[in-house]
């Protein structure tokens, strides 16, 4: 079970990990902040902007996400809409 306490978009004041490609979020860069309470604990997720589109564009929950999942396949299907036209290549 899990309850959302805010969801938000900020401009970083330090460099963060994104929870679904677990690569670096770069200070200065806007992304999407998710904070709630999972199975009773307490958690806070970070993500791109372009990362953030993917469970949109596939039909799919981010709390869908397992924490044992690969970042590298998430990357993987990253690159695969990139080449779809379906997500724009990020700058």
């Amino acid at each position: 079970m899990s309850d959302s306490l805010s969801d938000s978009h900020v401009i970083g004041r330090k460099e963060h990990r994104c929870y679904l490609c677990e690569l670096p979020i770069a200070k200065g860069e806007r992304h999407r902040v998710h904070v709630g309470i999972f199975d009773g604990e307490f958690h806070r997720s970070r993500y791109h902007a372009q990362c953030d589109r993917v469970p949109d564009i596939d039909h799919w929950d981010c709390s869908d996400w397992e924490e044992d999942q690969c970042g590298q396949l998430f990357r993987e299907r990253l690159e695969e809409l990139r080449a779809d036209g379906k997500l724009e290549v990020a700058k």
